[in-house]
């Protein structure tokens, strides 16, 4: 069975989406938050832009996918103070639950081919 070597920007694609999941289990402000997306874009970038990146669609778009989950509970995020409206709390923290099970998901596909 042949060995399949992940490329580093995976991994740091993937570690950089670990770093949000573990600022929020932890406690974060919406600036430090908003911060730890930028790294984990430019993170992703780098990955999108690699062979691996190119080669590994079932990676590159669940990797998306949770980065993209992530956004999407900034804006929601930036609603609820805004407007302190709490459906947009509901909306937030359902992203992040998403998100976090996106990320074993993930850690599931680096583990494998």
């Amino acid at each position: 069975m042949p060995v399949f070597c992940l490329s580093q920007s995976a991994k740091d694609t993937y570690k950089s989406l670990k770093r949000i999941e573990a600022a929020l289990q932890g406690g974060v402000n919406f600036v430090d938050y908003s911060k730890l997306l930028r790294e984990a874009r430019f993170e992703q970038n780098i990955f999108l832009e690699s062979a691996g990146g190119k080669k590994r669609a079932d990676l590159r778009n669940i990797l998306q996918d949770i980065l993209g989950m992530y956004e999407s509970a900034k804006e929601f995020w930036q609603e609820l103070n805004d407007t302190a409206n709490e459906e947009y709390r509901e909306k937030m923290e359902s992203s992040w639950e998403t998100a976090s099970e996106m990320l074993k998901k993930a850690n599931r596909l680096m583990e494998t081919k």
